[in-house]
Order: C-alpha cells, then sequence, then structure tokens
C-alpha cells in the first residue's frame, strides 16, 4: 500500500516538474469552476439578462442552432434545421456534440466537462508552439496567462463553438511552426488537415491558405531549395482540401448549392457595410433586431438560411457601392475598437453590472490600464521577433483575422483565436523589458565605490 502511494506521489511530482503542468492545472481549474457556477438554463439576475460572474449565458444565442443541429444528427442521421436540410452552421462542432452525447448521454455537463479537455489541451499545445519560437521562460508565462485569461476558460462552459475551433487552429498553428522547422511533409499535410477541421468549426479561416501559403513560401525561400519548399506546401493544400471539399460535395449533392461556406455570410456582410457600426459594435447582433430593413431582408425566412443569405448579400453589396469611401473608414474605426477590446470584453461587461463592482468604476479602470500595458507589451514583443520567420509567420495569421474582421461583421469574442498569440508576444516583450532592464541595472556603477 505504501509502495503504491509512494508511486503515485512521485508520479505526481515527475508531471509538477514539466514547465507546462502549472498552466494546465490553472486552466483546468479555471474552466470547472464555470462549470459549476454558470447554470445549464438562462435565468435573469436583478432583472439583468445575464449570469454572473462574467455575463454570459452557457445555453443562449447561438446555442440553440447548435444544439439543434446536433440533435437531428443524433436522432434522424441528417444535418438539419427546423427540419430541412441546411449549411446554417459548420458541421464540425453539431458532430461534436451529438458525439459527445451518443457516447455519455444527452446531458449538457457533459460537453461541457469534454470541453473542459480541450481548453487543457489548447494551454498545452500553445505552450509547445510558444517554445517552438521563443524560451522556456517566455513559453512558461504566456501559457499561464492564457490559462489564467477567464473569456478563454470560461468557454468551457458555454455551448459555443470557440473550445473546440481554438483548439483546432492552436494544434494547425503548432504543426506549422513544427513542418516549417523540420521541413517535412507529413507535419505540412498534419497541418492542413487540422486546419481543415478548424474550418469546418468556425468559417473564419477558411480562406487563410489562400493568406498563409504565399507567406510562407516567401519566408523559407533561404531556408531550402524553392522547389521543395513549393511542394512541401502543395501537400498541406492537398491535405487541406481533401478534409473540407467532402462538405463542399455535400451541399452541392443535397442543396444544390456548391460552396464550403455557412448561409451566415450575407448577414454578416450587410452587417459590416451597415451605416450604423456603432450600434452593432454596443449591441452585436442584437441590433439587428431593432431595424426594419432587417425584416424587409429577412422576409419570411430564418436570418441566415440560404434565400435570406442571398438578399442580405446583394444588399450589403449595394451599401459598399454607394459610400465606399465611408464603408472603408467605418470598418477601420470598427476593427480598431473591436481588436483592442477583444482582450477583456467579458470581464469590461461584468464590471459595467452593479451587483459585481457596487457601482464603481474602479475595476473597469484597472482592467483597461491593463488592456492599454497588454497592448503596448505584445506590440515591443512583435518588434522584437520580426527577425524570427516563425514571428512574421504568426504577425501573417493576426493580419488575416484583421482583415477578416474588417470585411465581415466583427465582435470581440471572433478575435478570441488570436488573443493567444497576442499573450505570446506580449510575453515576450515583457521578456525584453526585463532583460533590458537588468543589463541595466548591472551595469550601474555601485554606490559604495
Amino acid at each position: 500500500m505504501y509502495g503504491s502511494l509512494s508511486g503515485v506521489m512521485n508520479l505526481g511530482l515527475k508531471w509538477f516538474a514539466h514547465p507546462w503542468s502549472i498552466p494546465v492545472l490553472v486552466a483546468a481549474v479555471s474552466a470547472i469552476v464555470f462549470i459549476l457556477v454558470l447554470p445549464t438554463t438562462p435565468r435573469s439576475f436583478d432583472g439583468e439578462g445575464w449570469i454572473p460572474p462574467l455575463g454570459v449565458k452557457p445555453l443562449g444565442d447561438d446555442a440553440g442552432e447548435y444544439l439543434s443541429l446536433a440533435e437531428a444528427v443524433r436522432s434522424k442521421h441528417e444535418y438539419s434545421f427546423q427540419g430541412a436540410p441546411t449549411r446554417i452552421r459548420p458541421p464540425l462542432y453539431p458532430l461534436f456534440i451529438a458525439g459527445v452525447q451518443s457516447l455519455f448521454g444527452n446531458n449538457i455537463r457533459f460537453v461541457q466537462s469534454v470541453q473542459v479537455l480541450l481548453i487543457v489541451g489548447t494551454v498545452a499545445i500553445f505552450f509547445f508552439l510558444a517554445r517552438r519560437v521563443f524560451d522556456a521562460r517566455v513559453s512558461f508565462l504566456a501559457a499561464l496567462l492564457l490559462g489564467l485569461y477567464l473569456p478563454w476558460t470560461v468557454r468551457a462552459a458555454l455551448i459555443m463553438s470557440e473550445a473546440l475551433f481554438i483548439f483546432l487552429m492552436t494544434l494547425s498553428i503548432f504543426l506549422l511552426m513544427v513542418a516549417t522547422q523540420e521541413r517535412k511533409s507529413t507535419y505540412y499535410g498534419a497541418a492542413g488537415a487540422v486546419l481543415a477541421l478548424a474550418s469546418l468549426t468556425r468559417p473564419v479561416t477558411l480562406l487563410l491558405p489562400v493568406f498563409l501559403i504565399p507567406a510562407l513560401i516567401w519566408l523559407s525561400r533561404h531556408q531550402a531549395p524553392f522547389g521543395h519548399i513549393v511542394r512541401l506546401n502543395l501537400v498541406l493544400v492537398l491535405a487541406y482540401l481533401a478534409v473540407l471539399l467532402p462538405w463542399g460535395i455535400r451541399n452541392a449533392v443535397v442543396l444544390d448549392e456548391a460552396t464550403v461556406f455557412p448561409s451566415s455570410g450575407g448577414v454578416n456582410l450587410w452587417v459590416a457595410s451597415h451605416p450604423d457600426w456603432r450600434g452593432f459594435t454596443k449591441y452585436h447582433m442584437a441590433y439587428a433586431w431593432r431595424l426594419k430593413e432587417f425584416y424587409d431582408l429577412q422576409q419570411d425566412d430564418y436570418y441566415i438560411s440560404s434565400e435570406a443569405d442571398a438578399r442580405f448579400y446583394r444588399a450589403a453589396v449595394q451599401n459598399i457601392k454607394a459610400d465606399p469611401g465611408g464603408w472603408f473608414f467605418r470598418n477601420i474605426q470598427k476593427l480598431a475598437l473591436v481588436s483592442y477590446y477583444s482582450f477583456g470584453q467579458e470581464l469590461w461587461n461584468a464590471a459595467e453590472h452593479r451587483a459585481l463592482t457596487d457601482g464603481s468604476s474602479t475595476f473597469l479602470r484597472i482592467l483597461h490600464m491593463a488592456t492599454l500595458g497588454f497592448v503596448v507589451f505584445a506590440v515591443l514583443g512583435l518588434a522584437g521577433s520580426l527577425s524570427k520567420s516563425e514571428g512574421l509567420a504568426l504577425l501573417a495569421i493576426i493580419m488575416y483575422f484583421f482583415l477578416v474582421q474588417f470585411m465581415s461583421f466583427a465582435e470581440a469574442r471572433y478575435m478570441l483565436p488570436i488573443v493567444p498569440l497576442y499573450i505570446l508576444f506580449a510575453s515576450y516583450g515583457l521578456s525584453l523589458l526585463v532583460r533590458t532592464l537588468w543589463r541595466g541595472f548591472k551595469a550601474f556603477p555601485d554606490s559604495r565605490t
């Protein structure tokens, strides 16, 4: 008995000896606490439609659609919504929910529990991704900050696609870093396949290879023969298409629509072209329900059905053509605001409720100051990493997300997938500052001499 206990303790000590173990443990505890705190049904608190501590609803917003799609997969073995085949959402997250519920039972807690593993796995993968680019200290700090970042760990409790999407996206970026360093086709193929799975979870990365592969080829041009680099990236493209195309073929056969995009793009583009962008930034998509033109375009269809999608798309094109300059400058302002707010939107939303802050704005001021400092460190770290090809590749991914958010409906949570990259650059920026200050401190003459 004592020998077994000693073995368990030794195993535990060995586990804690790994530098990634503490960030993983912090993330796990945070995610589990959120599952225990947040109820599985929306409820009102003090007359407000929010739930402490972060003002979110586990079964609110898009969750109903995901659960309905998952139920159709489980009960009817078809991807349908309200009794009809559809492409309103990418398929992987509803399939993920259906798979978890088929294995463990029709209970939201099981889905949330598996999402804890996704949160924890993302933090671990992020540590090894950071280690591929920077040293162990920066990697540990970045992973720890991600584990402490509440707007991320709360995703374990929400029936939303972010937990699965960011896990897959982080894994694909890690595989991509390994691929560019090792220059092996296996890693390129794996990165392409996992990136396709991420795109089938959230469509935001569907065009990422178009943007990223030219950057990868250019960054690797001096590391290996050009033809070899092109062939490796071709492997990535083929693996990406091999995973993605079956969904497009299904849409062509079942819906007579040969596309891999969901039918929510039209309304997102319409919101991005709308003159009153501040209303959507403040109230998110719910602002559309206040506008008569939204109902005129929706007509009798669901607002992200294929039919409504086409009408919203045509209206968006007309808005852009009517005022291209205004559209451009409005979206620049929107993007600047949303990219800044992506760090702590949920925390700020919660801080605005008197039930949490007792009417004090001090907490909100501290959050804003911390966010501003975080941005400064991220810019410093980004500038210091531009000499690394890996740093430039990560910057290309960030710029792609900025471009997508410029063209589409943007809110802070849509920028959440690149917050880990912000954290990585901020950790490196802090490391550079500490090293500079430490060298200056050591070089300072001793006052006693």
